[in-house]
C-alpha cells in the first residue's frame, strides 16, 4: 500500500501527454516481457495501432513491474492515472469485475476463443461491472483449464481426495465438486508443493504449465474443460477521453471483438503445441473423460453455473449472451 500511495504521488505530477493530434502513453504491467501476454496480445495491438497511426502516438512501456509490482494493485494503478494502460488480471480484484468471471466455469467454453470472444459479448452488451473510472480496450482469456498430475488421472473417480491447486473461487467450487481438496498456493508454492509430493494436481492452462514450468513436475493430464482464466485490456478514463476522435477509432478497430479472436487463437495455437511437445517428448498422458464421466461432469458443472447466476449481478443475463455466443460460434464452424 505505501508503494501505491508513492507511485499514485508521482503520477499527479507525470500527467498523460496528450492532444487532439498526439499522445504518449505509459503502458505496463507486473509481468515481464517475455510473457505470453504482452509477445502474443498487447505488442501486435500496439504494433497495428502504430502502423495506422505513425506518430501520432507513443507507448512508453513500463513491463516487469517498474511502476507497480504488486499484481492485485494493477487495476488501481491504472484507475488512478499511474499507467495510462495496464494489463489487468479480474482474479487479482475480486468482486470489481464479478461477470467476467462466467469465463472460468467449467464445461462452458471450448478454447480461448471462445471464451475470449463469448466475454467480449457481455461487455459489449453493457454488463461488465467495474468500468466505471475505466476504459476497457480489450477482453481475453487463457486456453481452457485441464487437470494436470503427478498422478495419473484417467477418469473422474480418480480425482476423488486428491489435492489439487486451484486459482479463484471458481475453480475451487469445481474441485470440490469432484470431491478433492482445492488448494490455494502461488506458481512458486505449488512447483515446490508438487516436487515435496504435499499435493498431487492443479487446475492449470496449458500455456501457465509452460510459463511456470511446471509441466516438467506432471506427468499427465485429464482434459476436463474447466473454464479459462480472463485479462483486460483496460485505460485509464481521463487519458481516454484526452485521444482524439481518430485515435479513438484506430485503437477500438484493434480492440474490442478484433483483439479477443486473434488472442483467443493465439493462446490455442500455443497450447495445441506445448501439449503435443509434451507428449512427444516427455510421453505425458493425456486422458479425455469418457462419456459417461462427461455426463458426471456436465451434472456437477450445472449447479456451479446456477451458483454463479445466482451469486452474481445480471448473472442470468450475462450466461445467457454467454452461451449464445458460444452457440453462434459453433454454428458458424
Amino acid at each position: 500500500m505505501v508503494r501505491l500511495l508513492i507511485v499514485l504521488s508521482l503520477s499527479l505530477a507525470w500527467p498523460l501527454q496528450a492532444n487532439a493530434e498526439n499522445a504518449a502513453l505509459r503502458i505496463g504491467t507486473y509481468v515481464p516481457e517475455q510473457s505470453v501476454g504482452i509477445q502474443r496480445v498487447i505488442r501486435p495491438w500496439m504494433d497495428a495501432v502504430r502502423g495506422e497511426l505513425g506518430d501520432q502516438v507513443r507507448f512508453d512501456e513500463y513491463w516487469g513491474g517498474s511502476l507497480g509490482r504488486d499484481p492485485f494493485s494493477q487495476y488501481e494503478l491504472v484507475r488512478h492515472g499511474v499507467l495510462d494502460i495496464a494489463w489487468v488480471l479480474p482474479s487479482y480484484t475480486p468482486g470489481v469485475f464479478p461477470q467476467i468471471h462466467i469465463a472460468e466455469l467449467p464445461n462452458l467454453a471450448r478454447s480461448a476463443t471462445e471464451a475470449s470472444l463469448a466475454a467480449w459479448a457481455i461487455h459489449e452488451q453493457g454488463l461488465l461491472g467495474g468500468t466505471g473510472n475505466v476504459h476497457v480496450i480489450g477482453i481475453w482469456t487463457t486456453d481452457i483449464s485441464n487437470i494436470h498430475s503427478a498422478v495419473v488421472i484417467r477418469n473422474s473417480s480418480d480425482i476423488k481426495n486428491l489435492r489439487i491447486r486451484t486459482a479463484g473461487a471458481v475453480q475451487a467450487d469445481f474441485v470440490s465438486a469432484m470431491n478433492a481438496a482445492p488448494q490455494t498456493l502461488d506458481a512458486v508454492e505449488t512447483n515446490e508443493a508438487l516436487q515435496r509430493g504435499t499435493i498431487d494436481g492443479l487446475v492449470q492452462a496449458w500455456t501457465g504449465m509452460r510459463s511456470f514450468r511446471t509441466e516438467r513436475l506432471s506427468k499427465s493430464v485429464y482434459k476436463v474443460p474447466a473454464g479459462a482464466i480472463p485479462f483486460l485490456l483496460l485505460m485509464n478514463q481521463e487519458s481516454w477521453d484526452a485521444l482524439s476522435p481518430e485515435i479513438q477509432a484506430v485503437f477500438t478497430k484493434f480492440g474490442g471483438q478484433a483483439l479477443a479472436r486473434q488472442a483467443g487463437e493465439a493462446y490455442d495455437q500455443m497450447a495445441a503445441a506445448y501439449e503435443t511437445e509434451n507428449i512427444e517428448t516427455r510421453g505425458y498422458a493425456i486422458n479425455q473423460p469418457s462419456p459417461e464421466d462427461q455426463v458426471t461432469l456436465e451434472d456437477r458443472s450445472r449447479q456451479l453455473h446456477q451458483d454463479w447466476i445466482t451469486a452474481t449481478r445480471n448473472g442470468q443475463v450475462a450466461f445467457d449472451i454467454f452461451q449464445k455466443t458460444l452457440a453462434d460460434l459453433r454454428a458458424e464452424n
